[in-house]
């Protein structure tokens, strides 16, 4: 489910990279913004995945991909995440279910 407020922006469909052998799950996002947005991605439970797992996850946003990290993954971390992008053109969010 995609939902903007304004704007031409487009959130491309997810591309999803687990390594079993170091317990890596990532999550790609292509967010066609400008200017650059802020990238926010929240775990299941609905809190900020930086401060819910500051030691494990990471975020990053480079040449119009928001990428989500999560290292050492167990069931815990299994769930619908979310992600929210906001510029100072349009805000807009979508939720991953895995």
């Amino acid at each position: 489910m995609l939902n903007r407020s304004s704007g031409n922006d487009v959130i491309a469909p997810y591309a999803y990279i687990v390594s079993t052998s170091t317990n890596l799950y990532r999550i790609d996002a292509e967010i066609l913004a400008e200017p650059a947005p802020q990238i926010t991605w929240t775990c299941p439970d609905g809190r900020n995945v930086l401060e819910a797992a500051p030691d494990r996850a990471s975020v990053d946003y480079e040449d119009g991909v928001a990428t989500l990290s999560v290292k050492n993954i167990s069931r815990s971390d299994a769930g619908n995440y979310h992600i929210v992008a906001k510029n100072t053109q349009v805000w807009m969010h979508k939720t991953q279910e895995n």
